[in-house]
This record gives C-alpha cells, structure tokens and sequence, in this order.
C-alpha cells in the first residue's frame, strides 16, 4: 500500500492511499492508527497471507442480518388511523350532544 498524504480531521488523522501496483485513480481514506504496530495487540497473529475463519465470516453475517432488519413499530405509536378517527368521532357526537 503506498501512503500518499496525511489529512488531519475533527478527532484523528487518515492516509489517502493506494494499494501497490493498482492503476486505480481512487484514494482510500485509511486511519493512521492502522498502521501504528504499537497498537497492534498481538503481533503474532500477524501473516503475509490474510486469512478470517468461518465462525467470524457467520458471526459478521448475523450482525448484517440483524442490523439490516426493519425496526419494530413503537409501542407508542398508534397502529391503524382507524382508532384516531373514531376517537374524533365520539368528540364529535358528545360536543353534539352537549349542544342540544
């Protein structure tokens, strides 16, 4: 990856970047803690060859599924207008009532 400028945002700072040998035009915003190793926890696990085990590629499609859900109605919320309309309607009919 080459690393062609810093930029300083609101609470950090990113590289604009390329990936290595890529004829791509497009930078990508990277923060630069990424490329900190002190930060890296455990250096061990680091490899040439990336790799993600299945059991965390299920865990990440569970958390999509879930976060690409429809939320639930409120509670609060009235579920039909029907309940609305007739509440003005008995308003209606006990206003008139009250005037007769």
């Amino acid at each position: 990856m080459a690393v062609h400028e810093a930029v300083y945002k609101a609470d950090d700072v990113v590289f604009r970047c390329t990936f290595s040998g890529s004829s791509a035009d497009r930078w990508l915003e990277v923060p630069a803690w990424m490329f900190d190793q002190a930060r890296c926890l455990d250096p061990t696990r680091l490899t040439a060859s990336p790799f993600v085990s299945m059991d965390a590629l299920w865990a990440l499609s569970d958390l999509l599924r879930q976060a690409l859900k429809p939320p639930l109605p409120s509670s609060n919320a009235p579920h039909s207008g029907a309940s609305r309309s007739s509440h003005d309607q008995n308003r209606g009919e006990a206003h008139d009532q009250a005037k007769r």
